[in-house]
């Protein structure tokens, strides 16, 4: 039953992200000194964080994806077997990365020209919460092409 629940999508989608940012946020928190306030909007800034750290995930589980379809295809070459073809999803892969790099750049501009009210304090609509989504998106999509 436990099983079922890690490989259902609600983990996966709700979960997965639910807890990374539930972190990011904590350790943002806590690490702060304690003399200065526990605790600022600024904070919850961390949608760049999420999208850099999906795009990592999905590079790194690649890197050990097509690390083993090479093996396999060493193998199979000197027993004889037929090579097995590389996965749909590294074929992908390209794409994914180029629009991830476009929506980080994209987001980057917004936040940098539209996210800020002062020097040290980020708007609510652009400088959080538009990030924010990009990021837990950015999540999402890396979980679910790590699942596939």
């Amino acid at each position: 039953m436990f099983t079922t629940f890690l490989l259902s999508g609600f983990f996966a989608n709700f979960v997965v992200p639910l807890l990374t940012v539930g972190l990011n946020v904590y350790i943002k928190v806590v690490s702060r000194n304690d003399k200065h306030k526990p605790f600022h909007k600024e904070d919850l800034a961390i949608g760049f964080d999420l999208a850099i750290g999906a795009i990592l995930a999905v590079s790194v589980h690649t890197i050990v994806l097509l690390n083993a379809s090479r093996a396999a295809a060493l193998a199979a070459q000197k027993t004889g077997a037929p090579v097995p073809p590389l996965p749909d999803k590294l074929i992908i892969l390209p794409v994914l990365l180029i629009f991830w790099v476009l929506g980080l750049w994209g987001t980057s501009t917004l936040v940098r020209k539209f996210g800020w009210e002062s020097e040290e304090k980020l708007t609510w609509k652009c400088g959080i919460l538009i990030p924010f989504a990009f990021g837990v998106l950015s999540l999402i999509v890396a979980v679910n092409w790590m699942r596939s």
